[in-house]
Protein backbone atom coordinates (compact mmCIF):
# COMPACT_ATOMS: atom_id res chain seq x y z
CA UNK A 1 0.00 0.00 0.00
CA UNK A 2 1.20 3.37 -0.65
CA UNK A 3 2.44 5.66 2.03
CA UNK A 4 0.11 8.25 1.08
CA UNK A 5 -3.25 6.39 0.94
CA UNK A 6 -6.26 6.68 2.99
CA UNK A 7 -5.97 4.68 5.89
CA UNK A 8 -9.49 4.54 8.20
CA UNK A 9 -7.49 3.05 10.89
CA UNK A 10 -5.41 6.21 11.30
CA UNK A 11 -8.12 8.27 10.99
CA UNK A 12 -9.68 7.33 13.46
CA UNK A 13 -6.92 6.04 15.21
CA UNK A 14 -8.47 2.89 15.88
CA UNK A 15 -6.49 -0.39 16.42
CA UNK A 16 -7.27 -2.90 13.23
CA UNK A 17 -9.47 -5.11 15.55
CA UNK A 18 -11.84 -2.24 16.85
CA UNK A 19 -15.43 -3.03 17.21
CA UNK A 20 -18.77 -1.17 16.25
CA UNK A 21 -18.44 0.38 19.45
CA UNK A 22 -15.05 1.74 19.61
CA UNK A 23 -15.30 2.95 16.03
CA UNK A 24 -18.16 5.04 16.45
CA UNK A 25 -16.68 6.92 19.76
CA UNK A 26 -13.19 7.21 18.17
CA UNK A 27 -15.44 9.17 15.38
CA UNK A 28 -17.38 11.07 18.09
CA UNK A 29 -14.56 12.01 19.89
CA UNK A 30 -12.58 13.13 16.70
CA UNK A 31 -15.60 14.90 15.22
CA UNK A 32 -15.96 17.06 17.79
CA UNK A 33 -12.38 18.41 17.48
CA UNK A 34 -13.05 19.45 14.15
CA UNK A 35 -16.87 20.92 14.57
CA UNK A 36 -17.42 23.86 12.82
CA UNK A 37 -19.03 25.47 16.03
CA UNK A 38 -15.28 24.49 18.45
CA UNK A 39 -13.37 27.38 17.44
CA UNK A 40 -15.19 30.74 15.21
CA UNK A 41 -11.95 32.29 14.87
CA UNK A 42 -10.72 29.93 12.04
CA UNK A 43 -10.02 31.41 8.75
CA UNK A 44 -11.12 30.32 5.55
CA UNK A 45 -8.53 28.15 5.39
CA UNK A 46 -9.16 26.55 8.79
CA UNK A 47 -12.44 26.01 8.39
CA UNK A 48 -11.85 24.23 4.55
CA UNK A 49 -9.50 21.98 6.31
CA UNK A 50 -11.28 21.25 9.05
CA UNK A 51 -14.73 20.58 6.79
CA UNK A 52 -11.80 17.93 4.22
CA UNK A 53 -10.96 16.08 8.29
CA UNK A 54 -14.49 15.75 8.78
CA UNK A 55 -15.30 14.14 4.99
CA UNK A 56 -11.71 12.00 6.05
CA UNK A 57 -13.48 10.73 9.31
CA UNK A 58 -16.88 9.89 8.08
CA UNK A 59 -15.32 7.96 5.13
CA UNK A 60 -13.18 6.14 7.39
CA UNK A 61 -16.09 5.37 9.70
CA UNK A 62 -18.26 4.28 6.42
CA UNK A 63 -15.30 2.43 6.11
CA UNK A 64 -15.03 0.35 9.11
CA UNK A 65 -18.19 -0.08 9.79
CA UNK A 66 -19.58 -1.83 6.22
CA UNK A 67 -17.94 -5.05 6.27
CA UNK A 68 -17.86 -5.45 2.99
CA UNK A 69 -15.74 -2.33 2.38
CA UNK A 70 -13.96 -3.37 5.71
CA UNK A 71 -13.14 -6.58 4.69
CA UNK A 72 -12.15 -4.99 1.15
CA UNK A 73 -9.79 -2.78 2.94
CA UNK A 74 -8.10 -5.16 5.04
CA UNK A 75 -7.33 -7.75 2.14
CA UNK A 76 -5.92 -4.91 0.23
CA UNK A 77 -8.13 -4.30 -2.49
CA UNK A 78 -8.80 -0.52 -3.45
CA UNK A 79 -11.50 1.15 -1.79
CA UNK A 80 -12.47 3.00 -5.56
CA UNK A 81 -13.79 -0.67 -6.23
CA UNK A 82 -16.69 0.19 -3.79
CA UNK A 83 -18.47 2.76 -5.59
CA UNK A 84 -21.63 2.28 -4.83
CA UNK A 85 -22.48 3.27 -1.55
CA UNK A 86 -23.39 1.67 0.96
CA UNK A 87 -23.21 4.42 3.79
CA UNK A 88 -26.17 5.16 6.21
CA UNK A 89 -27.71 8.21 6.00
CA UNK A 90 -26.09 11.00 7.81
CA UNK A 91 -29.09 11.39 10.31
CA UNK A 92 -27.64 7.32 11.15
CA UNK A 93 -23.89 8.45 11.24
CA UNK A 94 -22.11 10.49 14.17
CA UNK A 95 -25.68 11.17 16.14
CA UNK A 96 -26.00 15.39 16.73
CA UNK A 97 -22.91 16.41 14.78
CA UNK A 98 -24.66 15.34 10.99
CA UNK A 99 -28.43 16.48 11.29
CA UNK A 100 -29.69 13.68 13.96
Amino acid sequence: MATNAFDPYKALDVPRDANEKQIRKAYSQALRSVHPDRDASLNEQGRALNAARREDLLKAQNTLLSPHQRSAFDSGQSNRSTSRSTAPSTQNVGGRYLGA
